[in-house]
């Protein structure tokens, strides 16, 4: 017979604090929302992490995102590309498709739209860009928010 054994480990939970009162759900609804992710898939200010909140009319696989711009807290919804270029150019010519609808960033829907078939590639830059961009948001800290 196998020896189990159980083994205790500390956790860390990081709680978003202003002035130094721990960040309610109530006051993250409250944060304008802005874009965190520039024309240029840039990353604006400083990332504080994500909220695993999600508002109303917000599918799950969005992440919430805090970030501060000077003294400016701000929440913003980024979403994860289920589109492959090619299939968004196919899609371009669908009318039942609302690209802007559909692309979580309106720079996509304008690579979609400027460039051609035989341009794929142009596009494909496009969205690995912005790709890298979400990761490096999608892979930001779990923030705790209290009820």
């Amino acid at each position: 017979m196998n020896e189990i054994e159980a083994e205790e480990l500390s956790v860390t939970i990081k709680v978003l604090k202003v002035d130094s009162k721990k960040m309610t759900q109530s006051v993250f609804k409250q944060l304008p929302e802005k874009n965190v992710i520039d024309d240029d898939f840039n990353i604006l200010g400083k990332v504080w992490g994500q909220v695993n909140y999600h508002l109303p009319k917000q599918s799950s696989y969005e992440k919430n995102i805090i970030w501060q711009s000077g003294n400016d807290l701000y929440r913003c919804a980024v979403k994860p590309l289920h589109y492959s270029p090619e299939r968004a150019k196919r899609n371009q010519h669908n009318h039942e498709v609302n690209l802007h609808r559909e692309l979580p960033h309106f720079k996509l829907v304008s690579a979609v739209e400027k460039n051609t078939e035989e341009e794929i590639h142009k596009i494909a830059e496009v969205f690995n860009k912005y790709t890298e961009a979400y990761q490096s948001l999608a892979n930001s800290e779990q923030l705790y928010i209290a009820t």
